[in-house]
């Protein structure tokens, strides 16, 4: 015992010492040219003469010619430079939906809901049970109300109405928060990954929101959690949506087991899902969800949608002071439910936006491609009733949310934003036979539909990253890590010696992570695999125990935490990494303009309750039934 004692006391300076070794060589690798040069011309200046700046004065008067010449084409090639260069592209401002309170659903009405379908085996409610238990969901989560209903409501017009609650809804707030005209909106695009009507989902924003005619509209499908950090490009905030869309996890299971579909091993299994999830009691859920039977109907669908896109779209219209007029691009994303007339339609028609607004309504793309929209219906007209495992999965861990983000490349839009986009990154692992089919809808043995989470999911995600960082990687690391992974390198694959690949410190490039949380294992990869902290993985938990997997707008609802806390900071980088289908990783980075002060986002979708967090997530959190 007293060796042992003596070991851990000079570990621990040890490692204190290594540590500052580390900083000192970063902070002497990162200003070596500083370092170098100014000693260097003070050198050089001390041994000038008079004579020297006399002759170099009277040399440049006899080449006057030369030197103008000179002077011209520096001004060409700079005007060239900046006339070529990229447009930088500004956060405005961003909003969340917040359901209403009755869409709230626990892990227990979940189950409770999942057995009255009467669909699952004992086998499968026990598999879900098992899940949701051990998924770091809270209680709190939110469902649509039609998966809740006995039996489940699974039309075409309950999803519409749904879509239209969502996307409409976080426009709405956005819209309201910017006090941006639709009439300046020219981009518009939406996304789903499977619910995809006609007309499309963007078609409903422009509708609603009156969008111009010309406007650049696109419905992006099927690409799964990812697709929000390519189509990113708005704004920030998030909504405060009715609070009775909340559901514990004991309120979704409750529901669950009520629609009659389960069988008890299905319950259990989602029940034991739950317990695991991460998730906290206040996650949200669509109402038709806790519904007895589940009201699935296609017109349901589109008042959800309108009521998180109009209702997020309002506020941060409001916020930023923006007129509609002045919106030069809609963008709305819906992973599974893309109505007709489109969800972006929808928008555009409520907001009566200009004629040549650029409008896009991404759809089939899964959780990635809401950052710009909303991740609305992923479990409404998708909801799997049979008893395959891989399939029950996404089942238990799907629940509402959505964002919409406002941005501009108007240079005059700076002062009043929040961000301004530095780097966007797309890895797309989609020839891989492996990583294609890890996420894929199909049906089971007895013909229905679901969608399958392969066991390789978590290898083709840590594939797909250290494709995506190995390129983002020399864009953000500073010098001193690039030089250490390239000697690394080196003495790998040219001396074949054996040592472990060097994972460069990613902390050293960004003070914030916003990581897709897509589940409790996708997060301990991550952060096993970059070496984060608590702190730094602390916005990504909270988010998943609060309000569950909310598909790709996951990663504002993080980024609004990290605002409500106090951590962001002038001058500060933001890392969002985004999971999808097909396999997909996208990475987009932030350098916050000015920090942002809590008291004084009022709107800011964690404000009531961020004294509560964070909270302690069990490993396994027990389902009562």
């Amino acid at each position: 015992m007293e060796c042992e004692k003596k070991q851990n006391q000079y570990k621990k300076p040890n490692s204190i010492i290594l540590k500052y070794v580390k900083f000192g060589y970063h902070y002497l690798i990162s200003n070596a040219m500083y370092l170098f040069l100014v000693p260097l011309s003070t050198i050089a200046l001390t041994h000038l003469s008079m004579d020297d700046l006399v002759h170099f004065s009277n040399h440049t008067m006899l080449n006057l010619v030369v030197v103008t010449l000179c002077i011209v084409i520096i001004v060409i090639l700079a005007t060239l430079y900046l006339m070529s260069r990229p447009r930088k592209v500004y956060l405005v401002n961003f909003s969340c939906y917040k359901p209403d309170q009755t869409l709230m659903c626990s892990k227990e009405t979940f189950m409770k809901a999942t057995k009255l379908t009467g669909s699952f085996t004992d086998e499968s409610l026990a598999f879900q049970k098992k899940i949701l238990e051990r998924s770091g969901y809270g209680q709190k989560t939110y469902i649509a109300k039609t998966l809740l209903e006995v039996p489940i409501n699974m039309s075409f017009d309950e999803a519409r109405k749904e879509a239209g609650m969502v996307m409409f809804g976080v426009i709405d707030e956005l819209l309201a928060k910017t006090g941006v005209k639709t009439k300046d909106i020219g981009i518009l695009v939406v996304n789903c990954s499977l619910f995809n009507p006609t007309p499309s989902l963007s078609s409903m924003v422009v509708n609603r929101y009156k969008l111009r005619g010309n406007i650049l509209s696109y419905n992006l499908g099927g690409m799964g959690c990812s697709a929000g950090l390519i189509s990113i490009d708005l704004a920030k905030r998030l909504l405060q949506p009715d609070q009775t869309l909340m559901c514990s996890k004991e309120t979704f299971m409750k529901a669950t087991k009520l629609t009659g579909s389960f069988t008890d091993e299905s319950l259990a299994f989602q029940k034991k899902i739950l317990e695991r999830s991460g998730y906290g009691q206040k996650t949200y859920i669509a109402k038709t969800l806790l519904e007895v039977p589940i009201n699935m109907s296609f017109d349901e669908a589109r008042k959800e949608a309108g009521m998180v896109m109009f209702g997020v779209i309002d506020e941060l219209l409001a916020k930023t002071g923006v007129k509609t007029k002045d919106i030069g691009i809609l963008v709305v994303n819906c992973s599974l439910f893309n109505p007709t007339p489109s969800l972006s339609s929808m928008v555009v028609n409520r907001y009566k936006l200009r004629g040549n607004i650029l409008s896009y309504n991404l759809g089939g793309m899964g959780c990635s491609a809401g950052l710009i929209s909303i991740d609305l219906a992923k479990r409404l007209l998708q909801y799997y009733r049979g008893n395959n495992y891989s399939m029950l999965i996404t089942n238990c861990l799907f629940r509402m949310g959505g964002a919409a983000i406002l941005l501009s490349n108007r240079p005059s839009d700076r002062r009043c934003s929040k961000y301004q986009l530095t780097h966007t990154l797309r890895t797309h692992k989609g020839a891989d036979d492996k990583s294609h089919n890890c996420v894929y809808q199909k049906e089971d043995e007895d013909k229905k539909v679901g969608l399958l989470l392969s066991r390789d999911l978590l290898v083709v995600a840590g594939e797909a990253l250290k494709t995506n960082i190995t390129t983002l990687g020399p864009m953000v690391l500073p010098v001193s890590e690039q030089l250490l992974f390239v000697m690394n390198f080196i003495r790998r694959k040219i001396f074949q010696m054996k040592i472990k690949p060097y994972v460069p410190d990613f902390k050293l490039a960004f003070e914030h992570f916003c990581l897709h949380a897509g589940g409790r294992g996708v997060l301990d990869e991550l952060e096993k695999n970059l070496g984060l902290t608590k702190w730094h993985m602390e916005p990504s938990r909270m988010t998943l125990y609060r309000f569950g997997n909310t598909s790709s707008s996951s990663l504002w609802y993080e980024l609004a935490y990290s605002e409500a806390k106090g951590r962001i900071k002038k001058g500060n980088r933001v890392w969002q990494i985004g999971f999808g289908s097909g396999f997909k990783c996208n990475s987009a980075v932030w350098q916050a303009l000015r920090t942002i002060d809590p008291a004084k986002e009022k709107s800011n979708i964690w404000m009531n309750e961020i004294h509560e967090y964070p909270v302690d997530v069990p490993q396994v959190a027990t389902i009562v039934t």
